[in-house]
């Protein structure tokens, strides 16, 4: 196609310079300092003309509120230009020329604003647009004076406009009723609904970049790439975003950010698809309200308080009203030359987060004179070439300071109180710790953790860890412990249980269980045995069985110097005849802290509990035990080998968990419930484990033999299971027990990736749909065989088979007929043969009984009910 002067005009010629990327070949690097010494950060750039400007991060929050000008403390937005801070409040819009040290309110009284409830703001080439609650205000000459655009005036959709942008002469306003997009200032609009594919009607924000329109809806993110004619809307099932409610999004470097009522959704797709961060990952909230991208910081305003990110949404540290935020309502977020600003609805936090650092432009950073409080500072350097202007940042670097501290105890017991310790800050792993002898020795709390290096106590010092039923205090030592003084731990126990217990020092003997009943465990004989010595010394990393003999709770006190480093037990293997787990050792946590299990199970299995009712267990992320096992705890392993169980502190960690919970998602959790306790069977499908047991996977099942409780558990050839993890499998051969005959059922308790979950009662002749509801059975230990029940998974023709679900049950025992759920109706019952030999109208009762004199044999009982029929095979003895 040739091109001629119609299509075209010509202009003189220019020449576009593209300076060259600045190259950092050396990047400042971490470093740890002693207290009151120095240390230094350097950074080295490609070239040779260049500036430095070294920048340091504040963690405090500069707040404003009505007292200093604002129109109200319900803040919905903030932008911040040429020095101006324009925030968008319930009582309008108020504005700082002084870095936010005092503001002037504009309302409708004073300038001519629309309405005094202001959503958002935004300026661009010198002009406001602030949508507000009844229209959208636009000034020209930095807020004194508003004309104002509304349904009155103009074709705007909606007055509730709550969010403008502006770019190369068009005008996009997001209301409750569309998206309204001018190209005359405001004057007309052409808009846009779900009709031109929007996901809802009601928008929230809206973002123009390259040329595509991003508008975050009620319904997803819709997105235009023709200049609003259509738009192709994003959403959960479809694309993966945390939620349909989209409330703000921002795109920087090609990655799109939205943030939702779910968490925030990133896409490097166009929004084909996202990968999504939540609270886990670090953030206040995962009900998000704005999100703001600068210099590839994240930054994001959330109803739970505001988040930031410098790795690209890999974590994020967040900060609330504990660490002097106005509210953790956050609305609104803006961030500029390294400082931000947070709209909230208790006024504007304003975080000079990386301030300049006077004096400091040379290509190194000196820091003298290192107190405690400068431990986590943070640094980076701007650097920029001085012929082109262009800038880069360095990487950000963190100062820590290693050294001693010294408890005074001046303020009380607290060891989590700063004022407590001479360095004025809470002593970490890396410290090493001084405990003289003072007024208050210090106490860790039962809720609370402590961590340190070497522990040195003085002679008359004392320091007392602290346990209730609501947890047990954790110490970590990573180093030496050189005790002159004394060293109290505590181990709360509950009453009239067994419980399994462990020693957190080498210098306990059975006299701390003096009157109680104390037992040890012996694997090669597989049995319990009394602890009558009160000299016998108790040994560390070995678990033993307690009965506290009182008839309330007791706090024990473990007295001598905890135990750290490394701890060792033997393990042993032995065929002891007529067990169902050779094998079995009891060992103990020894440390005044949790371990985690998750180190341990690839090479000694599961880890089990007993919770005073029953036993439970945990392997790889599956059971109903703790991957951590708690201070002082006891527990059993069930060895394939004899060996050495051995611990470090590297195993060691702080965990609040004070008893056993599942941590990860199952495919199937099958449980039966009875006397208020839930045992729980653990399925998992793993295409790379064995049908057999699978050590690194499995566990076993250990019955407590509890008076009246339900057990549930699966065959693995002749090994009962409380963990069972293997291929693909359509049928599981399943196990059930109780002692004491009545009703009882089993459910399901959690389910994922499973689509048919089916019970099959070999007894009754029944296969249940379990995911429509729990299945009721009688059950008679004297006649009931435990391996009465099978579970079907997805299995082909099971469906056709599927006895109806109703609510009646009918079961019998001792010559009589028991009926469950009915309220009315006839009940028959009739022989093998077809012939009735009992028949009676129904009673209303909870249980109605029929005497059943007949002989010993299989008998079918119909229960008839206007047009419904329920049978069920019975067996009369």
């Amino acid at each position: 196609m040739e091109l001629t002067s119609d299509f075209f005009e010509l202009t003189d010629d220019f020449i576009v310079s593209i300076a060259p990327e600045i190259i950092i070949t050396e990047q400042p690097t971490n470093k740890v300092a002693l207290l009151g010494g120095e240390s230094t950060f350097g950074v080295t750039p490609e070239g040779l003309t260049f500036s430095y400007q070294w920048r340091k991060k504040q963690d405090e929050f500069n707040n404003r509120t009505a007292a200093h000008g604002l129109g109200s403390n319900l803040c919905y937005d903030v932008y911040e230009s040429a020095g101006l801070i324009y925030l968008a409040t319930n009582g309008g819009l108020s504005i700082s020329s002084d870095g936010g040290e005092t503001f002037t309110n504009k309302t409708t009284a004073n300038s001519g604003l629309v309405y005094n409830t202001v959503y958002d703001v935004n300026k661009s080439n010198g002009v406001l647009y602030v949508s507000t609650y009844l229209g959208l205000s636009i000034s020209t000459d930095g807020g004194d004076s508003f004309s104002n655009k509304t349904t009155t005036n103009t074709n705007l959709l909606n007055n509730k406009c709550l969010s403008t942008y502006e770019l190369n002469g068009t005008l996009y306003v997001a209301t409750d009723d569309g998206l309204s997009i001018s190209t005359d200032g405001g004057n007309t609009y052409w808009n846009r609904t779900e009709a031109n594919g929007l996901g809802n009607h009601r928008c929230f924000d809206v973002f123009v970049k390259d040329g595509i329109i991003y508008v975050a809806t009620l319904g997803g993110l819709s997105i235009s790439t023709d200049g609003g004619s259509t738009f192709i809307n994003y959403d959960k099932d479809n694309n993966g975003l945390a939620s349909l409610t989209c409330n703000a999004v921002h795109v920087s470097g090609g990655i799109i950010y939205v943030a939702t009522g779910g968490g925030l959704s990133m896409s490097t797709d166009g929004a084909s698809t996202f990968v999504n961060r939540y609270i886990e990952d670090g953030l206040a909230s995962n009900n998000l309200t704005d999100v703001y991208v600068s210099n590839s910081i994240i930054y994001v305003a959330t109803q739970g308080g505001f988040s930031v990110s410098q790795d690209g949404g890999a974590s994020f540290t967040s900060y609330t009203s504990a660490d002097g935020l106005a509210s953790n309502t956050c609305q609104g977020i803006f961030e500029d030359d390294g400082a931000t600003y947070i709209a909230t609805f208790g006024g504007i936090s304003i975080l000079e987060n990386y301030s300049k650092i006077p004096g400091q432009t040379a290509s190194t950073l000196t820091v003298s004179n290192i107190t405690a409080e400068m431990d986590s500072n943070r640094y980076f350097v701007e650097v920029w070439n001085t012929e082109t202007g262009c800038l880069k940042r360095s990487d950000t670097v963190v100062l820590e300071i290693v050294d001693h501290a010294t408890w005074n105890g001046s303020t009380d017991t607290d060891w989590n109180t700063t004022t407590n310790w001479d360095v004025k800050a809470l002593p970490k792993g890396t410290h090493s710790l001084v405990i003289p002898d003072v007024t208050n020795n210090p106490e860790i709390a039962a809720s609370d953790t402590a961590s340190c290096a070497n522990l040195t106590i003085a002679t008359g010092a004392s320091l007392t860890i602290k346990s209730d039923a609501s947890g047990t205090g954790s110490l970590i030592t990573n180093g030496t412990i050189t005790n002159n003084g004394t060293v109290n731990i505590e181990r709360y126990i509950s009453d009239d249980a067994w419980h399994l217990i462990s020693v957190p020092n080498n210098t306990t003997t059975a006299n701390t269980f003096v009157n109680d009943y104390l037992q040890d465990w012996d694997e090669t004989t597989a049995t319990w045995s009394d602890i009558v010595e009160l000299s016998t010394p108790l040994l560390p990393a070995k678990g033993y069985g307690l009965w506290p003999s009182g008839a309330k709770a007791t706090t024990y006190n473990f007295t001598g110097t905890p135990n750290t480093g490394n701890q060792s037990q033997a393990v042993t293997f032995t065929q002891v005849t007529g067990t169902e787990n050779n094998g079995a050792n009891l060992l103990g946590n020894p440390y005044p802290s949790s371990i985690d299990w998750s180190g341990f199970d690839d090479t000694w299995g599961a880890v089990y509990y007993y919770n005073s009712t029953a036993y439970v267990s945990w392997n790889d992320g599956s059971g109903s035990g703790s991957q951590y096992v708690p201070p002082m705890q006891g527990f059993f392993i069930v060895a394939n080998q004899a060996g050495t169980f051995q611990l470090t502190n590297e195993d060691r960690v702080h965990s609040s968990q004070s008893y056993y919970k599942s941590t990860k998602n199952n495919n199937l959790v099958l449980e039966s419930t009875s006397n208020g306790y839930s045992d729980k069977l653990y399925i998992r499908l793993d295409g790379t484990t064995t049908e057999g047991f699978d050590h690194k996977h499995d566990a076993y099942k250990f019955q407590s033999g509890t008076e009246g409780l339900s057990e549930l558990y699966s065959f693995a050839s002749d090994k009962k299971l409380s963990i069972d993890v293997r291929q693909e499998t359509d049928v599981f051969q399943l196990g059930f027990n109780n002692t004491i005959t009545g009703i009882y059922n089993i459910g399901i308790n959690d389910l994922a990736d499973i689509s048919e979950v089916i019970l099959e009662d070999t007894k009754a002749e029944v296969f249940h749909d379990l995911q429509k509801n729990t299945y009721q059975f009688f059950w008679n230990p004297d006649i009931d065989n435990e391996k009465r029940f099978k579970l079907h998974l997805g299995a082909v023709g099971i469906e056709e088979t599927i006895t109806a679900q109703s609510n009646i049950l009918i079961y019998a025992a001792d010559q009589e007929i028991f009926i469950k759920g009915a309220e009315s109706g006839k009940v028959m019952v009739s022989d093998m043969l077809g012939r009735i030999v009992l028949h009676e109208e129904i009673t209303g009762s909870v249980v109605f009984t029929l005497s059943a004199p007949l002989e010993t044999g299989m008998y079918v009982v119909s229960i008839i009910d206007g047009k419904n029929i329920d049978t069920e095979k019975i067996f009369i003895y």
